[in-house]
């Protein structure tokens, strides 16, 4: 997905984007996470700052902010919902080509690693590395492969209780497999392709990328949160993302 498909999200971000800030749990975790690496004399990036949700906590934590998105209506929105926050600067740039280097404290970066080809995700993991000082920490949240295929067990095993024949291709139909390439790790929309990540495979690119103490853990989400009537087990444990912290 490119600048312009963003550009066209940023007036309706909570409608159109599933987003970990939709669900007030999962936003409380992100919240508390980033409290843990804060500090009145670091520096901050938010890398894919979207529309600009959590500017306002890290605006507060660190001495100075970094706001990078490469949509510049997302940029737009993120100023003006944040006109009164005096140590953020905004900037209109591709993680494909961060600048910076041994610059930042701490970076994070909520959902925002989505692109499909694995080059460009290589390349946007070194170059957040990069951007980091010695012993800086990046933080961030990942799309997870396994809640996916969690979600489709579940639903197999109810769907198995009512047609036994049918339950494969239910469940098929339910979670819309068609459109996901569980070997590559691939969601298929209307907008293009995106990435999705098992854990074993974060921990593997993280290391690749020249991270090291390498922390991976789920952000777990309600059911609510998915808006499907289809695919809601209260109950038990709810969907999840992966929540990563790892050091340079």
């Amino acid at each position: 997905m490119e600048a312009k498909h963003w550009d066209r999200h940023a007036k309706r971000y909570f409608e159109d984007i599933i987003s970990p800030f939709a669900d007030k749990k999962a936003s409380k975790m992100i919240f508390d996470f980033v409290g843990r690496f804060s500090g009145k004399k670091k520096i901050c990036a938010d890398l894919g700052c979207g529309i600009g949700f959590l500017l306002p906590e890290l605006s507060k934590r660190f001495k100075e902010v970094y706001a990078v998105d490469f949509s510049g209506k997302m940029i737009d929105f993120a100023k003006r919902k944040n006109k009164n926050l005096k140590n953020i600067v905004f900037e209109v740039g591709d993680l494909r080509k961060l600048k910076y280097k041994n610059k930042f404290d701490f970076a994070i970066a909520v959902n925002s690693i989505l692109m499909p080809s694995a080059n460009e995700i290589a390349i946007v993991l070194k170059n957040i590395c990069n951007s980091l000082k010695k012993n800086g920490v990046f933080a961030a949240i990942f799309p997870s492969m396994e809640g996916i295929l969690y979600q489709a067990m579940l639903v197999y095993e109810r769907e198995l209780k009512k047609n036994k024949k049918l339950a494969a291709e239910k469940t098929r139909q339910i979670i819309e497999s068609w459109d996901y390439d569980f070997l590559l790790g691939l969601l298929t929309e209307k907008s293009g392709k995106q990435k999705l990540f098992y854990e074993f495979e974060l921990g593997y690119l993280l290391k690749k990328s020249g991270f090291k103490n390498i922390k991976i853990s789920k952000l777990g989400y309600s059911w609510k949160s998915l808006e499907d009537k289809d695919i809601d087990f209260p109950g038990k444990p709810g969907p999840w993302d992966w929540i990563v912290a790892a050091k340079k």
